[in-house]
């Protein structure tokens, strides 16, 4: 059973390309902003990881593969 899966990861890992945004992590960087206090308005910048929305944290984008040949 070992072998099939190395075949099948080896075409999944063919069909992949590293998406530019997140650049292989699968996690961007987004930024909010939160109150120091209740008195003081002004925010302080936090940085959240979050997953890529392109590549849904997987890291790469894999190429759908047509079923139907012309």
């Amino acid at each position: 059973m070992g072998k099939v899966k190395d075949i099948f990861q080896d075409q999944r890992e063919r069909a992949s390309v590293v998406c530019p945004e997140c650049e292989g992590d699968g996690k961007v960087v987004e930024v909010t902003y939160r109150r120091q206090s209740f008195d003081r308005d002004i925010g302080e910048p936090y940085e959240d990881p979050v997953d890529c929305e392109r590549c849904q944290g997987e890291g790469a984008i894999f190429e759908e593969e047509d079923d139907e040949d012309p």
